[in-house]
């Protein structure tokens, strides 16, 4: 049985658990997969649960437990797939909640932390049932339309806390895709540039430093130290 913590549903306090239910999955699943010979815990329930219906505790759990899982290699071959499907939930109409997207970034981040299988998913994705690279890019830039439209920052108070979760974690994804070097860093940088040109609030310069200096940083090592060339 998966742990309950990443499908409770509720607002912040439950959000935070269940990015903490899904680390410990996450890591769970890892050590059960080293010790029994490659055999996976939870997978099946958790790829089951991305179903869900739009807007559910279950659908975030879900999208950010996978992300864990997808860390390490230990779903080796079902990898591709799996990380497919969570960007599935990217779609646009395939999920509207502030709060499931925004598990989802947060999901795909801690994931890019480690691999670059969300570049790898998206190149060979072309033409198939996910999504295009430009077509994620343009997906992550359109979550900042509340804030560059008009608002300039990222305060919770005139944003809501759930879409400024939204905009903050959209903000670092970019910036950790962008840490992986090759084509889609100009992509990924350029995004975080055009938004900050719209936003001088302090907050959101804040937020968006944070996202830049994760992609000055150097993924492939274990420290992931800054890279100089960058």
């Amino acid at each position: 049985q998966v742990p309950g913590s990443l499908f409770r549903e509720g607002g912040v306090a439950a959000n935070r658990a269940r990015r903490l239910g899904a680390r410990v999955v996450g890591t769970l699943c890892q050590q059960h997969a080293e010790r029994h010979g490659g055999s996976l815990l939870w997978v099946d329930a958790l790829e089951a649960e991305l179903g869900a219906p739009q807007g559910t505790a279950r659908r975030a759990g879900s999208a950010l437990a996978i992300c864990e899982l997808l860390r390490s290699d230990v779903c080796g071959t079902r990898s591709q797939n799996l990380c497919q499907k969570v960007l599935g939930l990217m779609v646009p109409g395939a999920e509207e909640d502030a709060a499931v997207l925004a598990a989802t970034c947060d999901g795909l981040r801690r994931l890019s932390e480690q691999r670059a299988l969300v570049w790898e998913v998206l190149d060979t994705s072309a033409g198939g049932t996910t999504m295009t690279r430009q077509a994620f890019l343009d997906r992550l830039y359109d979550f900042s339309k509340s804030v560059t439209g008009g608002l300039g920052d990222t305060k919770e108070t005139e944003l809501g806390t759930s879409a400024r979760e939204l905009v903050h974690s959209s903000w670092r994804l970019l910036g950790q895709l962008a840490a992986w070097g090759g084509e889609g860093c100009d992509d990924c940088i350029e995004r975080l540039v055009a938004i900050g040109r719209k936003c001088p609030g302090e907050e959101a310069l804040a937020a968006l430093g944070l996202a830049l200096s994760a992609a000055a940083s150097d993924p492939s090592t274990v420290s992931g130290s800054a890279s100089s060339e960058r």
